[in-house]
């Protein structure tokens, strides 16, 4: 697995009961961070992902379908990689 924490992330926090469970997906990020033992490793995921996935719609792609996130940040208004941005961005300021 190239991406465990993100896997885990999506696979287990932003999956189909996202809504029932949190209510936000900034919360289910919040638990994972508090709760996985792979959240050390969220942010520097997120950059490889970044930069292994340069284009909005390779970014897309990736989330939905290699991940299998639920959670759909341009239904929220947000770029697939602006919301990277945001989960990797919470999770240094979690690990400091």
């Amino acid at each position: 697995m190239t991406y465990p924490a993100l896997t885990h992330l999506a696979q287990a926090y932003l999956h189909q009961d996202l809504w029932e469970d949190y209510g936000d997906p900034s919360d289910a990020v919040d638990d994972f961070l508090e709760r996985s033992d792979y959240a050390g490793d969220l942010a520097e995921e997120v950059d490889r992902a970044l930069a292994e996935f340069p284009t909005e719609e390779e970014t897309k792609r990736f989330v939905q379908d290699e991940l299998d996130s639920m959670y759909l940040p341009d239904e929220d208004g947000m770029t697939y990689r602006d919301w990277l941005r945001s989960i990797a961005e919470r999770a240094r300021s979690r690990m400091r």
